[in-house]
């Protein structure tokens, strides 16, 4: 703004801004194309689809380890054995809408999970971002002065980048996101149906007290509470390695994403960051870290 001020030519302050934008233009479009051509390799997608698929059969067999070791130690926060069964129930419910979704994604290059929880009013402020790495969805080349075939070209050829690298990822990612809520949806309602029948059998017969809990169980399903649902959606992320980063990582997240030339060194951060706190926490260090 200084600069266009002390120029008083309106011609050289064109040139000024049409300079500005084609540098702005540059940094964007090796940013978005860069990474996009990374991730355009067959490897790229195999790998995310396998590490979804393992993570998220490991977690009924972690949720019946919890509930074991919830016995063990007689935690007063009780996990019960039937939450893997009902994860994995879950998880055979939200297949066919996971596939739907994913589709969708896929289509519109924008994540639809994201989508749905915002017209519902019930996206967990900061967990859910755009994907695993951070692109321009709205690129356009004549923004920045280009014009005609050489404007259709750079528009071409950052979408067929996108179409075979970050937008793969966002596809999958949704399918996985879609199967995580529901399965740690069903395993929470498990959760609070099991303590409900386990209070009323204090008042009344097993069989009606089974009742009573399938009720609670049924109706936490169909319209979950603020705190069930936020921790599903949560759940949800931390599935696919996209938890955001809070402190000095998320910090330090931030400083690389908005450098061009860090950006460059370091094209993913909040995956692999989050991927090591999840290893991390499946290991013995989990017993002396917080």
């Amino acid at each position: 703004a200084m600069a266009l001020k002390q120029i008083g030519n309106p011609s050289d302050q064109r040139k000024l801004i049409e300079k500005a934008s084609k540098f702005e233009f540059a940094k964007k479009f090796w940013k978005q194309n860069f990474i996009n051509g990374m991730l355009t390799s067959t490897g790229t997608p195999l790998i995310n689809f396998t590490s979804g698929v393992y993570f998220t059969l490991a977690q009924p067999i972690e949720r019946l380890v919890a509930a074991g070791a919830g016995i063990l130690s007689n935690s007063g926060n009780k996990v019960y054995f039937g939450e893997s069964l009902a994860m994995l129930s879950g998880a055979a419910s939200a297949f066919k809408e996971a596939l739907v979704l994913s589709a969708k994604t896929y289509a519109k290059n924008e994540s639809q999970y994201h989508a749905d929880l915002k017209k519902k009013g019930t996206a967990v402020e900061g967990s859910q971002q755009y994907g695993k790495i951070e692109v321009n969805t709205n690129f356009d080349a004549k923004d920045y002065g280009f014009e005609g075939k050489l404007a259709s070209g750079l528009n071409w050829y950052s979408t067929l980048q996108g179409l075979l690298g970050n937008r793969v990822l966002l596809m999958q990612d949704d399918f996985f996101k879609a199967i995580g809520y529901r399965m740690e949806l069903h395993a929470l309602a498990y959760r609070k149906g099991a303590a409900h029948e386990a209070e009323m059998l204090k008042t009344m017969n097993a069989k009606d007290a089974h009742e009573a809990g399938l009720k609670v169980q049924i109706d936490t399903i169909n319209n979950p509470p603020e705190d069930i649902d936020m921790d599903a959606q949560d759940f949800a992320t931390v599935l696919t390695f996209q938890k955001k980063l809070d402190g000095a990582a998320g910090d330090l997240a931030h400083i690389i994403n908005d450098n061009l030339f860090l950006k460059t060194m370091i094209p993913f951060v909040t995956t692999p960051t989050n991927i090591v706190i999840e290893g991390l926490k499946r290991s013995p260090f989990a017993l002396v870290t917080p």
